[in-house]
């Protein structure tokens, strides 16, 4: 306010800051959308990952030929502004719109199209299940459960060594996005790795696609511990349940 003057005379040597998150949008998963181009209609598939720091995501332009690249986001709230950049560096699509569930709508141009109107859909995402694939750092299968909740999905961890909720699991609508802290020191008697998992997929018809990362220590009887390199591999755990 113009008149209130309390902050700027008794904190912060007279300068008050103001910070502000805006929430962005859950926009990861598969979008589908057709475009008139300079080729005729085209198919444009669209995938985006979606983590706590920005999102991510490839795509693939089909038609009389099929071109493909990565694509750079910038998401504001529900504003959400994507390039497709082809193998060769070129600018494919441009869009600029607005999130709004499973649509997104704005306008999209490039060197391919003229500038018009466009609507993409978002794949329907069914993660509930249980979901296992292998360990890339040591002999073990690892699960993740995903179950309904009252408030919306929840997410546990086992892998035979070690059974835990996993608190930070984040549901962006066609993808997810967690983070467990392994912990379990196996009571002294035999190595248990402690650290980091870090993992975000998206469904891809009824394949769970991603990446996973391993930041861990093995904790063993002698000292000092062994320290594993940090690793990040693709990811395609199997749903071995429903």
């Amino acid at each position: 306010m113009p008149d209130y003057s309390y902050n700027e005379n008794m904190f912060f040597n007279g300068v008050s800051k103001v910070f502000m998150w805006v929430v962005p949008a859950p926009v990861a998963g598969v979008w589908r959308g057709e475009t008139k181009t300079e080729k005729g209609e085209q198919e444009l598939k669209l995938t985006l990952f979606q983590g706590l720091s920005g999102t991510t995501g490839s795509f693939e332009l089909c038609g009389v030929e099929t071109i493909s690249g990565y694509v750079k986001t910038d998401l504001w709230g529900n504003h959400l502004r994507f390039e497709c950049i082809a193998g060769d560096s070129t600018s494919c699509l441009i869009f600029d719109g607005l999130a709004n569930g499973d649509s997104l709508q704005g306008t999209v141009a490039g060197s391919m199209v003229q500038q018009q109107a466009w609507e993409l859909r978002r794949d329907n995402a069914d993660f509930l299940g249980t979901w296992e694939w292998d360990w890339a750092t040591r002999s073990r299968t690892a699960k993740i459960d995903i179950k309904q909740g009252d408030g919306g999905l929840l997410c546990s961890y086992s892998d035979g060594v070690e059974s835990k909720p996993v608190v930070d699991f984040y549901n962006f609508g066609g993808g997810f996005y967690f983070t467990a802290l392994l912990a379990n020191g196996g009571g002294g008697q035999k190595p248990a790795d402690t650290g980091w998992l870090i993992g975000e997929a998206v469904l891809d018809g009824s394949a769970l696609k991603g990446t996973i990362a391993y930041h861990l220590t093995a904790e063993m009887n002698q000292q000092p511990p062994v320290q594993y390199p940090d690793s990040r591999e693709d990811w395609v755990p199997k749903r071995i349940a429903p």
